[in-house]
Protein backbone atom coordinates (compact mmCIF):
# COMPACT_ATOMS: atom_id res chain seq x y z
CA UNK A 1 0.00 0.00 0.00
CA UNK A 2 1.35 3.93 -0.93
CA UNK A 3 0.27 4.84 2.16
CA UNK A 4 2.08 1.68 4.70
CA UNK A 5 -1.19 0.49 5.92
CA UNK A 6 -2.09 -3.22 5.51
CA UNK A 7 -3.92 -5.11 2.62
CA UNK A 8 -7.98 -4.00 2.01
CA UNK A 9 -8.59 -7.70 1.71
CA UNK A 10 -7.85 -10.61 -0.80
CA UNK A 11 -6.18 -8.57 -3.74
CA UNK A 12 -6.04 -9.88 -7.26
CA UNK A 13 -2.66 -10.39 -9.54
CA UNK A 14 -3.63 -10.44 -12.82
CA UNK A 15 -1.61 -10.09 -16.11
CA UNK A 16 -2.81 -7.45 -19.34
CA UNK A 17 -1.37 -8.56 -22.58
CA UNK A 18 -2.88 -6.50 -25.31
CA UNK A 19 -6.81 -6.71 -24.88
CA UNK A 20 -6.51 -9.96 -22.63
CA UNK A 21 -6.76 -9.47 -18.90
CA UNK A 22 -6.83 -12.91 -16.80
CA UNK A 23 -6.03 -13.39 -12.55
CA UNK A 24 -2.89 -15.21 -12.15
CA UNK A 25 -2.97 -15.43 -8.93
CA UNK A 26 -3.99 -14.06 -5.61
CA UNK A 27 -1.78 -12.14 -2.82
CA UNK A 28 -1.81 -13.11 0.75
CA UNK A 29 -1.95 -10.98 3.90
CA UNK A 30 1.38 -9.66 3.85
CA UNK A 31 1.43 -9.13 0.14
CA UNK A 32 3.36 -12.10 -1.12
CA UNK A 33 2.22 -13.84 -4.22
CA UNK A 34 4.05 -16.29 -7.09
CA UNK A 35 2.46 -18.19 -9.84
CA UNK A 36 3.30 -20.41 -12.98
CA UNK A 37 3.58 -18.26 -16.37
CA UNK A 38 3.05 -21.62 -18.40
CA UNK A 39 2.82 -21.35 -22.30
CA UNK A 40 3.43 -17.70 -22.85
CA UNK A 41 3.95 -18.19 -26.60
CA UNK A 42 0.71 -20.00 -27.32
CA UNK A 43 -1.44 -18.69 -25.11
CA UNK A 44 -0.20 -14.69 -26.77
CA UNK A 45 1.72 -15.45 -29.66
CA UNK A 46 3.51 -12.39 -31.37
CA UNK A 47 2.42 -9.98 -28.79
CA UNK A 48 4.91 -7.20 -30.10
CA UNK A 49 4.18 -4.08 -30.86
CA UNK A 50 5.64 -0.36 -30.49
CA UNK A 51 6.43 0.02 -27.09
CA UNK A 52 5.44 3.92 -25.88
CA UNK A 53 8.28 4.36 -23.83
CA UNK A 54 10.65 7.12 -22.79
CA UNK A 55 14.27 7.51 -23.79
CA UNK A 56 16.70 10.40 -23.22
CA UNK A 57 18.11 12.29 -26.16
CA UNK A 58 20.09 15.12 -24.12
CA UNK A 59 20.31 17.36 -21.48
CA UNK A 60 17.20 19.84 -22.84
CA UNK A 61 15.16 17.42 -24.40
CA UNK A 62 14.84 14.35 -22.65
CA UNK A 63 12.22 12.70 -24.95
CA UNK A 64 13.39 11.14 -27.68
CA UNK A 65 11.16 8.58 -29.40
CA UNK A 66 8.58 6.76 -27.56
CA UNK A 67 8.19 3.86 -30.30
CA UNK A 68 10.59 1.37 -30.85
CA UNK A 69 10.06 -2.36 -31.60
CA UNK A 70 10.16 -4.71 -29.09
CA UNK A 71 10.84 -7.64 -31.84
CA UNK A 72 9.11 -10.98 -31.24
CA UNK A 73 9.31 -11.08 -27.44
CA UNK A 74 6.24 -13.03 -26.72
CA UNK A 75 5.40 -10.55 -23.30
CA UNK A 76 6.64 -7.75 -24.82
CA UNK A 77 3.10 -5.98 -24.27
CA UNK A 78 2.02 -7.87 -20.86
CA UNK A 79 2.12 -6.08 -17.25
CA UNK A 80 1.21 -7.49 -13.85
CA UNK A 81 -1.11 -5.13 -12.19
CA UNK A 82 -2.81 -5.79 -8.62
CA UNK A 83 -6.68 -5.89 -8.51
CA UNK A 84 -8.89 -4.66 -5.66
CA UNK A 85 -11.98 -2.40 -6.14
CA UNK A 86 -11.73 0.82 -5.42
CA UNK A 87 -8.04 0.76 -5.93
CA UNK A 88 -5.70 1.22 -8.61
CA UNK A 89 -2.56 -0.14 -8.74
CA UNK A 90 1.14 0.84 -10.48
CA UNK A 91 2.11 -1.99 -13.23
CA UNK A 92 5.13 -4.65 -13.61
CA UNK A 93 6.27 -4.83 -17.19
CA UNK A 94 6.93 -8.42 -18.16
CA UNK A 95 9.40 -7.33 -21.28
CA UNK A 96 12.38 -9.33 -21.17
CA UNK A 97 11.20 -11.92 -19.31
CA UNK A 98 9.92 -14.60 -21.90
CA UNK A 99 12.37 -17.79 -20.76
CA UNK A 100 13.30 -16.94 -17.73
CA UNK A 101 12.73 -20.17 -14.92
CA UNK A 102 12.39 -18.15 -12.05
CA UNK A 103 12.39 -14.28 -11.96
CA UNK A 104 11.04 -11.62 -8.87
CA UNK A 105 8.89 -9.07 -10.50
CA UNK A 106 9.43 -6.75 -7.43
CA UNK A 107 6.94 -4.85 -6.05
CA UNK A 108 3.19 -3.17 -6.92
CA UNK A 109 2.04 -0.68 -4.80
CA UNK A 110 -1.73 -0.29 -4.39
CA UNK A 111 -3.11 3.42 -3.79
CA UNK A 112 -6.93 3.85 -2.40
CA UNK A 113 -9.03 5.77 -5.05
CA UNK A 114 -9.99 9.15 -3.58
CA UNK A 115 -13.26 11.19 -4.47
CA UNK A 116 -12.65 12.86 -8.25
CA UNK A 117 -9.80 10.37 -9.09
CA UNK A 118 -10.55 8.75 -12.49
CA UNK A 119 -10.37 5.85 -14.81
CA UNK A 120 -8.60 4.07 -17.18
CA UNK A 121 -11.64 3.10 -19.03
CA UNK A 122 -14.22 5.10 -19.87
CA UNK A 123 -17.87 4.32 -18.27
CA UNK A 124 -19.34 5.67 -21.80
CA UNK A 125 -17.97 2.00 -22.55
CA UNK A 126 -20.52 0.05 -21.10
CA UNK A 127 -23.24 1.81 -23.07
CA UNK A 128 -21.83 0.92 -26.38
CA UNK A 129 -23.45 -1.77 -28.68
CA UNK A 130 -22.53 -5.01 -29.18
CA UNK A 131 -21.18 -4.73 -32.20
CA UNK A 132 -18.78 -1.59 -31.75
CA UNK A 133 -17.47 -3.41 -28.61
CA UNK A 134 -16.94 -5.91 -31.26
CA UNK A 135 -14.54 -3.76 -33.25
CA UNK A 136 -12.96 -2.10 -30.59
CA UNK A 137 -11.66 -5.17 -29.01
CA UNK A 138 -10.80 -6.43 -32.88
CA UNK A 139 -8.81 -3.24 -32.94
CA UNK A 140 -6.85 -3.77 -29.82
CA UNK A 141 -6.13 -7.08 -30.62
CA UNK A 142 -4.60 -5.92 -34.13
CA UNK A 143 -2.84 -3.00 -32.22
CA UNK A 144 -1.26 -5.47 -30.01
CA UNK A 145 -0.18 -7.27 -32.80
CA UNK A 146 1.59 -4.21 -34.66
CA UNK A 147 -1.01 -3.74 -37.75
CA UNK A 148 -2.01 -0.37 -37.33
CA UNK A 149 -3.84 0.28 -40.26
CA UNK A 150 -5.88 -2.94 -39.40
CA UNK A 151 -6.26 -1.52 -36.28
CA UNK A 152 -7.53 2.21 -37.29
CA UNK A 153 -10.15 0.83 -39.48
CA UNK A 154 -11.41 -1.22 -36.39
CA UNK A 155 -11.66 1.34 -34.26
CA UNK A 156 -12.82 4.06 -36.71
CA UNK A 157 -15.58 1.13 -37.48
CA UNK A 158 -16.06 1.57 -33.76
CA UNK A 159 -16.83 4.94 -33.44
CA UNK A 160 -19.17 5.45 -36.54
CA UNK A 161 -21.26 2.71 -34.75
CA UNK A 162 -21.15 4.81 -31.77
CA UNK A 163 -19.52 7.69 -31.62
CA UNK A 164 -19.49 8.51 -27.81
CA UNK A 165 -17.31 6.09 -27.79
CA UNK A 166 -14.22 7.65 -25.82
CA UNK A 167 -12.18 4.12 -25.36
CA UNK A 168 -11.63 3.75 -29.49
CA UNK A 169 -10.89 7.35 -29.97
CA UNK A 170 -7.91 7.41 -27.75
CA UNK A 171 -7.44 4.02 -30.16
CA UNK A 172 -7.78 6.25 -32.65
CA UNK A 173 -5.06 9.00 -31.70
CA UNK A 174 -2.53 6.12 -30.63
CA UNK A 175 -2.62 4.63 -33.93
CA UNK A 176 -2.80 7.47 -36.07
CA UNK A 177 0.44 9.11 -33.40
CA UNK A 178 2.32 5.80 -34.58
CA UNK A 179 1.56 6.46 -38.13
CA UNK A 180 3.06 9.87 -37.80
CA UNK A 181 -0.91 11.93 -38.29
CA UNK A 182 -0.23 14.05 -35.62
CA UNK A 183 -2.67 16.51 -36.40
CA UNK A 184 -5.05 14.29 -36.37
CA UNK A 185 -4.13 12.12 -32.90
CA UNK A 186 -4.33 15.08 -31.33
CA UNK A 187 -7.74 15.80 -32.25
CA UNK A 188 -9.16 12.19 -31.28
CA UNK A 189 -7.44 12.89 -28.27
CA UNK A 190 -8.76 15.47 -27.73
CA UNK A 191 -12.26 13.96 -28.68
CA UNK A 192 -12.27 11.47 -26.26
CA UNK A 193 -11.55 13.75 -23.89
CA UNK A 194 -14.35 15.76 -24.72
CA UNK A 195 -16.51 12.29 -24.01
CA UNK A 196 -15.33 11.81 -20.57
CA UNK A 197 -13.15 13.97 -18.55
CA UNK A 198 -12.55 11.56 -15.81
CA UNK A 199 -10.29 8.76 -18.39
CA UNK A 200 -6.97 8.89 -17.84
CA UNK A 201 -5.64 7.99 -20.89
CA UNK A 202 -6.40 11.10 -23.25
CA UNK A 203 -4.63 13.83 -20.63
CA UNK A 204 -1.46 11.42 -20.75
CA UNK A 205 -0.97 11.29 -24.63
CA UNK A 206 -2.34 15.13 -24.79
CA UNK A 207 0.46 15.48 -22.23
CA UNK A 208 3.20 12.92 -24.17
CA UNK A 209 2.24 15.16 -27.36
CA UNK A 210 3.02 17.99 -25.91
CA UNK A 211 6.11 17.26 -24.85
CA UNK A 212 6.81 15.75 -28.36
CA UNK A 213 6.91 19.12 -29.93
CA UNK A 214 8.37 20.78 -26.95
CA UNK A 215 5.36 22.93 -25.66
CA UNK A 216 6.22 22.23 -22.36
CA UNK A 217 3.16 24.59 -20.51
CA UNK A 218 0.25 22.17 -22.37
CA UNK A 219 2.55 19.80 -21.14
CA UNK A 220 2.44 20.14 -17.56
CA UNK A 221 -1.37 21.26 -17.68
CA UNK A 222 -2.68 17.63 -19.54
CA UNK A 223 0.08 15.49 -17.46
CA UNK A 224 -0.56 17.13 -14.08
CA UNK A 225 -4.32 16.47 -14.86
CA UNK A 226 -3.28 12.93 -15.58
CA UNK A 227 -1.21 11.89 -12.58
CA UNK A 228 -4.39 13.97 -10.16
CA UNK A 229 -6.94 11.51 -12.36
CA UNK A 230 -4.35 8.18 -11.85
CA UNK A 231 -0.99 8.64 -9.82
CA UNK A 232 -0.31 5.21 -9.58
CA UNK A 233 -1.62 4.16 -13.47
CA UNK A 234 1.95 4.48 -15.14
CA UNK A 235 5.43 6.02 -14.29
CA UNK A 236 5.79 7.54 -17.65
CA UNK A 237 3.64 10.59 -17.31
CA UNK A 238 5.76 11.18 -14.53
CA UNK A 239 8.40 10.98 -16.38
CA UNK A 240 7.45 13.55 -19.05
CA UNK A 241 5.88 15.68 -16.45
CA UNK A 242 9.43 16.15 -14.65
CA UNK A 243 10.97 16.52 -17.93
CA UNK A 244 8.16 19.07 -19.01
CA UNK A 245 8.79 21.34 -15.84
CA UNK A 246 12.75 21.28 -15.54
CA UNK A 247 12.09 22.67 -19.35
CA UNK A 248 10.63 24.97 -17.50
CA UNK A 249 12.56 25.94 -14.73
CA UNK A 250 10.21 24.46 -12.20
CA UNK A 251 12.97 22.63 -10.57
CA UNK A 252 11.28 21.40 -7.46
CA UNK A 253 7.98 20.63 -9.13
CA UNK A 254 10.45 18.86 -11.56
CA UNK A 255 11.93 16.59 -8.34
CA UNK A 256 8.91 15.72 -7.18
CA UNK A 257 7.61 13.97 -10.31
CA UNK A 258 10.92 12.20 -11.29
CA UNK A 259 10.87 10.97 -7.75
CA UNK A 260 7.29 9.94 -8.08
CA UNK A 261 8.40 8.12 -11.78
CA UNK A 262 11.32 6.75 -10.10
CA UNK A 263 9.48 4.91 -7.14
CA UNK A 264 7.12 3.28 -10.05
CA UNK A 265 9.30 1.99 -12.10
CA UNK A 266 11.69 0.98 -10.37
CA UNK A 267 14.69 0.83 -11.64
CA UNK A 268 13.47 -0.28 -15.64
CA UNK A 269 13.53 3.69 -16.92
CA UNK A 270 17.39 4.62 -16.17
CA UNK A 271 17.09 8.36 -18.37
CA UNK A 272 14.87 8.91 -15.03
CA UNK A 273 18.34 9.23 -12.75
CA UNK A 274 19.80 11.49 -15.72
CA UNK A 275 16.81 13.62 -15.23
CA UNK A 276 17.23 13.57 -11.47
CA UNK A 277 20.78 14.37 -11.51
CA UNK A 278 20.26 17.26 -14.09
CA UNK A 279 17.54 18.73 -11.73
CA UNK A 280 19.10 18.26 -8.67
CA UNK A 281 22.30 19.82 -9.88
CA UNK A 282 19.17 22.97 -10.81
CA UNK A 283 18.64 22.61 -7.61
CA UNK A 284 22.23 23.65 -6.23
CA UNK A 285 22.67 19.82 -4.63
CA UNK A 286 25.35 18.70 -6.79
CA UNK A 287 26.28 15.82 -4.09
CA UNK A 288 22.74 14.13 -4.96
CA UNK A 289 23.01 15.18 -8.65
CA UNK A 290 26.45 13.24 -8.66
CA UNK A 291 24.62 10.27 -7.36
CA UNK A 292 21.53 10.31 -9.96
CA UNK A 293 24.78 10.63 -12.64
CA UNK A 294 26.88 7.62 -11.22
CA UNK A 295 23.41 5.80 -10.76
CA UNK A 296 22.55 6.31 -14.60
CA UNK A 297 25.87 5.47 -15.84
CA UNK A 298 26.23 2.22 -13.83
CA UNK A 299 22.44 1.19 -15.35
CA UNK A 300 22.85 2.35 -18.98
CA UNK A 301 26.71 2.32 -20.10
CA UNK A 302 25.52 1.80 -23.37
CA UNK A 303 23.24 4.93 -23.85
CA UNK A 304 24.45 7.83 -26.41
CA UNK A 305 23.58 10.26 -23.09
CA UNK A 306 26.45 8.75 -20.99
CA UNK A 307 29.43 10.61 -22.09
CA UNK A 308 27.57 14.16 -21.44
CA UNK A 309 26.32 12.24 -17.99
CA UNK A 310 30.84 11.37 -17.38
CA UNK A 311 31.27 15.07 -18.62
CA UNK A 312 28.71 16.48 -16.18
CA UNK A 313 29.94 14.06 -13.20
CA UNK A 314 33.29 15.49 -13.64
CA UNK A 315 32.73 18.74 -13.36
CA UNK A 316 30.49 17.74 -10.34
CA UNK A 317 33.52 15.48 -8.83
CA UNK A 318 35.74 18.34 -9.02
CA UNK A 319 33.30 20.63 -7.52
CA UNK A 320 33.67 18.56 -4.64
CA UNK A 321 36.71 17.79 -4.09
CA UNK A 322 37.51 15.05 -6.57
CA UNK A 323 35.46 12.58 -4.83
CA UNK A 324 35.56 9.03 -5.95
CA UNK A 325 32.88 7.80 -9.02
CA UNK A 326 32.81 6.46 -12.13
CA UNK A 327 35.39 5.94 -13.94
CA UNK A 328 36.28 8.01 -16.86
Amino acid sequence: MDDGSPLPGSVNIQSICGPLRRTMAHASGEGGFSFQWANTTSAFGDASQNGRIPSAGGAASLTGSRNGSRGLDPLSNCDLLADYPGYSSSKVSLYNRAGQDNFDVGVIVLHQIAAGEGHTVSVLALQAPKDAKKSYEKGESLAAANKPAEALASFETAVTIYPQYADAWLGIGKIQWQMGQRDDAGAAFTKAMSLDSQMVGPWQELGFLACDESKWEDAVRYLDQAVKLDPMNSAIPWYFNALANYNLGRYEQAERSVRAELKLDRGTNPHADFLLGLVLIARQDPEGGAEALRNYIAAAPASPDVATAKKELSRLENQLGGQPGVPR
